[in-house]
């Protein structure tokens, strides 16, 4: 009896398989028919224990569409796999369809660009880290997240490529992010560059919220460490968030805050919304400046963008 059962569900396991992923299909046949005729309908809940690659084959028809509406909601379900699925294979494929969406449309740009930074550099595989870097070469919109990416999952070779960017000549938001890319990808100069510049603004509200982002994005401990000095420091040259009654802060609370996601076994957490989880801003600053003192050699988190 053992035998036939085996040999049973080795029978029905494909005939399952298929018409799960024919269900799947349908399903998202049924939701682009109905978006095209001007319906907002909800996307399908998919069941990708079993087709998740399957699905992203399908779908990579719609992200060809002429419509940029059905490949922006394209976009959005390949991400929405992508991120769902603890399989390699899954991630790398979202990943390569996510970035073939880049082109001269600036609205999917920014589409892909935010979903793709959602992943891990770990999901980007050769082809798909070339295929960013191929796209310098057009005139394509949202140039700085395209710098900021190949920055985020590129290899040191890559320096060469974004150099060029990094001119006066191009104006001074692609040559900033020309810089950080470099940076982030170990480029010496680009790091000495940007830490020169910073060190001659003041620390205060706009070069905490504008600036100091950029730094963390380098994910360069040279980087790193003028902004555990900025912690440690004792002016108040931040206001406070309350609109009715500002006063003045330490600007390390803003930027234990930058740091959190960052910086492994980091002393502090964030919520959902980005704040730090804590009952006592004094504390907190307090713990995160011991922390670094007996932590000098802090391991920076490289993986994420």
């Amino acid at each position: 009896m053992k035998i036939v059962f085996t040999m049973l569900l080795l029978t029905f396991t494909p005939m399952l398989t298929l018409s799960q992923g024919t269900t799947t299909k349908q399903a998202l046949s049924n939701y682009f028919l109905n978006f095209r005729k001007g319906n907002n309908p909800a996307p399908p809940s998919l069941d990708l224990s079993v087709n998740a690659e399957a699905t992203l084959n399908f779908l990579a028809e719609y992200l060809t569409d002429s419509l940029v509406s059905v490949r922006l909601k394209s976009v959005d379900l390949v991400k929405d796999i992508g991120l769902k699925s603890t399989k390699p294979l899954v991630r790398k494929t979202a990943v390569r369809l996510l970035v073939i969406q880049w082109g001269s449309n600036s609205e999917l740009n920014r589409r892909a660009f935010g979903s793709l930074k959602k992943f891990n550099a770990s999901d980007f595989d050769r082809s798909s880290r070339d295929s960013l870097v191929r796209r310098l070469e057009g005139k394509y919109p949202n140039r700085e997240s395209l710098l900021r990416l190949i920055g985020f999952v590129g290899k040191e070779e890559n320096v060469i490529s974004i150099k060029p960017f990094a001119s006066a000549a191009n104006g001074v938001s692609i040559c900033w992010n020309a810089l950080l890319a470099m940076a982030r990808l170990g480029d010496a100069e680009s790091i000495d560059l940007i830490l020169q510049k910073t060190k001659k603004l003041n620390v205060n509200d706009a070069s905490v919220n504008q600036l100091f982002p950029d730094l963390v994005y380098t994910r360069r401990k040279e980087l790193f460490d003028f902004l555990v000095e900025v912690i440690h420091s004792e002016q108040a040259n931040c206001e406070s968030a309350d609109n009715d009654n500002p006063t003045s802060i330490l600007c390390g609370y803003r930027v234990m805050e930058q740091l959190a996601p960052a910086i492994r076994n980091y002393p502090l957490s964030l919520d959902a919304s980005g704040d730090v989880k804590t009952w006592n801003y004094q504390q907190s600053l307090e713990k995160v400046r011991q922390w670094f003192r007996q932590n000098s050699n802090y391991q920076i988190i490289t993986d994420t963008f």
